[in-house]
């Protein structure tokens, strides 16, 4: 793509990008080594990167200045995929001791990992609520994550099967595409 648009300066980023994506859970050759092995910001490293690719990246393309309305999507997404992240990891919290896997879970154990996943919680309702006084999202929105959350939350009390668990947490994801056929 950069060489067909004549855009030579996106292969340094998309080639980052790519190696990001490709040595998350591969090991890099030579070394044995995972990005997802980096102690606490395993947790983070695919929000992160996924948010700048859905919301940083199109901004910058199109020629948009990264305005307050950007950055407030771009935290909003990041929010959305970061308590996705941490429940995937809350889920495996035994398995990642186990084998000697640094998680945010893992240093906060299960209690508090609830309790940081109800402040993110309470952090995405407010921004959703933000992003409906700005025009960015419809009434819904607010209302669909919220109950989103509380569910998927009280799911994590349940103890459910790690399967049933992780559909939840992949629901979260797809909700404000539910919020928005309402709006």
């Amino acid at each position: 793509w950069p060489v067909a648009t004549g855009r030579f300066w996106l292969l340094f980023p998309l080639t980052v990008a790519f190696g990001i994506l490709r040595f998350y859970s591969t090991p890099i050759p030579s070394t044995g080594f995972r990005l997802k092995d980096l102690p606490y910001f395993k947790s983070l490293l695919a929000p992160i990167v996924i948010a700048i690719v859905l919301v940083l990246w199109p901004a910058w393309e199109s020629g948009n200045d990264l305005r307050e309305r950007v950055w407030l999507v771009f935290f909003w997404v990041f929010l959305i995929l970061t308590i996705n992240a941490l429940v995937f990891d809350y889920r495996d919290i035994q398995g990642d001791r186990l084998i000697g896997t640094k998680t945010i879970p893992v240093l906060l154990g299960h209690c508090r990992t609830r309790g940081l996943l109800v402040v993110l919680a309470g952090a995405l309702s407010m921004m959703s609520i933000a992003l409906c006084r700005v025009g960015l999202a419809g009434p819904p929105m607010p209302v669909v994550l919220t109950l989103g959350s509380v569910i998927l939350l009280h799911s994590m009390q349940c103890r459910l099967h790690p399967a049933l668990l992780s559909l939840m947490a992949d629901i979260l994801l797809f909700l404000p595409s539910v919020a928005e056929l309402f709006r």
